[in-house]
């Protein structure tokens, strides 16, 4: 009820193209949803299909969908998300994302990438957590943390080199999961992150793993 007063008295701007009244319009989503990304996420080659994951690419998932490259308005929107405590964007968020992808089986579990506990305190929410609520809803499909956060070391400024070694020992498994688990997560940078969750929930009884997240930023 706060967050809706707030917004008659303060409405939010499309972060694309400005427009009064949405974070982000019909008409911008649809470019977005509709340019894809097109390119493998790890090695960021075009692919020809609409997931991106290439065939020569090894890792511990096999299917993997990414909104956009980290620009313009997505960035935008995780900055505000992340950074500026603009909760509802997570909504917009997952809502895009499930726009972006395929119809899914109905019996995917949908699990968010944990977040570290200082930055919900902080945010006071679990970002990814509500983009993968979203997403799941609007997908028709089941919901589950089943992974934790073992640790407080955060990725962002850090090397390629700290990434792993810090991604390495950060998941731990909560409960067992069956059938096959989309991890989402917003933004891929080197895939250290859900490398290592995807081992974890491969380790919690996924018989698949598959992964979407929003947005790929390279390294450099």
């Amino acid at each position: 009820m706060q967050e809706l007063f707030i917004n008659l008295i303060f409405p939010h701007y499309c972060c694309a193209c400005g427009k009064i009244g949405t974070l982000l319009c019909n008409r911008c989503r649809y470019h977005i949803v509709n340019d894809g990304y097109g390119a493998c996420v790890i090695c960021r080659l075009p692919v020809q299909s609409s997931e991106a994951l290439c065939k020569s690419c090894r890792v511990p998932y096999s299917r993997a969908w990414c909104v956009a490259a980290h620009e313009g308005a997505v960035r935008r929107l995780i900055s505000d998300l992340k950074f500026e405590r603009v909760k509802a964007v997570g909504q917009v968020l997952g809502s895009l994302l499930a726009d972006s992808m395929p119809e899914l089986p109905s019996g995917v579990t949908v699990v968010p990438v944990p977040t570290v506990a200082q930055h919900i305190r902080q945010r006071g929410y679990d970002h990814c957590a509500l983009i993968a609520r979203t997403f799941a809803k609007d997908k028709g499909v089941n919901y589950a943390e089943i992974l934790s956060r073992q640790t407080s070391t955060t990725q962002r400024g850090a090397g390629r080199r700290d990434r792993l070694t810090q991604a390495k020992r950060a998941f731990a498994v909560k409960h067992a999961v069956s059938g096959v688990v989309i991890l989402v997560d917003d933004v891929f940078t080197t895939g250290a992150t859900l490398r290592y969750a995807a081992e974890k929930a491969r380790e919690a009884g996924a018989s698949d793993v598959w992964i979407a997240i929003i947005s790929r930023e390279p390294l450099d």
